[in-house]
């Protein structure tokens, strides 16, 4: 897959996911059960076909701070779990939607062209996603702070993953 094709593609998971989940959700009365799990589905499986100009050393940070994010997202949603099933899904959804941003801002990096135009349309992009994934977590009825919780968590693994020794974009990490 070309990068420039990765966020249109992600999208449009998302949307089929969304559609579908909602679907099953209301033929068989377990609202958001299904819906939660399309789109987890569809950004984990488009988060590992991302496209194939990412270098390896991207692909090494991008799994070891999915990981921290995943260890972070557990944790979370074991303290979520006091609020409910939506609070829970709700600390997964924003940890996710960060992850699938992290991965357009690095498939826009590889792309090798840096012009006003392209920055603005990334940028634009996400941030389009970004209120797509609020909208519909606010319309299951999906509680802000736990959002806003795996929003932290995920930024969270961006701030521990130079602690723990490995290389940054910048080079090795000299002490």
């Amino acid at each position: 897959m070309k990068p420039a094709k990765f966020p249109g593609f992600l999208l449009a998971n998302i949307l089929v996911a969304l559609l579908v989940g909602y679907l099953l959700d209301s033929w068989l009365h377990t609202s958001p059960v299904f819906i939660v799990a399309g789109v987890l589905y569809a950004v984990i499986g488009c988060l590992c076909g991302m496209p194939d100009r990412t270098t390896d050393e991207l692909r090494q940070q991008f799994g070891t701070i999915s990981r921290i994010s995943l260890v972070l997202g557990a944790a979370g949603s074991l303290a979520a779990l006091f609020w409910g099933l939506k609070a829970v899904c709700g600390v997964w959804a924003g940890l996710f939607m960060c992850l699938a941003g992290l991965a357009m801002i690095q498939t826009w990096a590889v792309r090798g062209t840096f012009t006003k135009m392209s920055g603005f349309k990334s940028y634009a992009g996400r941030y389009i996603f970004y209120g797509l994934v609020i909208a519909a977590c606010l319309w299951l009825g999906v509680p802000v702070l736990s959002l806003v919780a795996g929003i932290a968590l995920q930024k969270a693994a961006l701030v521990i993953y130079p602690l723990l020794g490995k290389e940054d974009v910048d080079g090795p990490r000299y002490d």
